[in-house]
């Protein structure tokens, strides 16, 4: 409630993205324990942006280098909130870690392959896709098919090639545009 207050436009992305997580959970035959535990992730993913300036948050137009750098920090002010909360250590360091990149060239710790959780992998590309396929304030949405693609062109360098196959079989087969 605090993010959707904060951003308004970007208002129901992560429940839209714990809907995406949990598919690729049932797909994955995820136990219980671990469904509950990506759900809470999911929905948790971008709570560092309530540290956030407004300015940037809400900012039209490209991203200047030193604003994109102050907007990489999210998953860091995010994991360090979450991180406060006893139970919800193993979800700090899923929050942290879902803007890495499968290829190492992501952030905050630049981490590579599966050496990235799990379940920061499966973010990293529900975020994505969900992000996608909705209007942002610096760009309206694409549909599935160009989403698909985008994802698929993506595979091995941003996401987990695995995961992005399991991901666009599912999205295909419950036509989720």
């Amino acid at each position: 409630a605090a993010m959707e207050a904060k951003d308004e436009y970007t208002s129901g992305h992560s429940m839209r993205v714990v809907k995406y997580a949990m598919m690729l959970a049932e797909k994955l035959n995820l136990s219980e324990e671990d469904r509950f535990f990506l759900q809470l992730s999911a929905a948790l993913h971008d709570i560092g942006k309530i540290g956030m300036h407004d300015d940037i948050l809400k900012k039209s137009a490209t991203l200047k280098e030193m604003e994109f750098l102050y907007m990489k920090e999210h998953p860091v002010i995010g994991s360090k909130i979450v991180n406060e909360i006893d139970d919800l250590k193993e979800v700090a360091a899923v929050i942290k870690h879902h803007h890495e990149r499968y290829d190492g060239t992501g952030y905050p710790d630049g981490l590579k392959g599966e050496v990235i959780p799990l379940f920061s992998r499966i973010l990293a590309i529900v975020d994505a896709y969900e992000s996608l396929v909705s209007d942002r304030i610096y760009r309206t949405s694409i549909d599935m098919d160009d989403a698909v693609r985008i994802l698929q062109h993506n595979a091995g360098t941003q996401f987990d090639p695995n995961l992005i196959a399991l991901f666009i079989e599912e999205i295909k087969k419950n036509n989720l545009d």
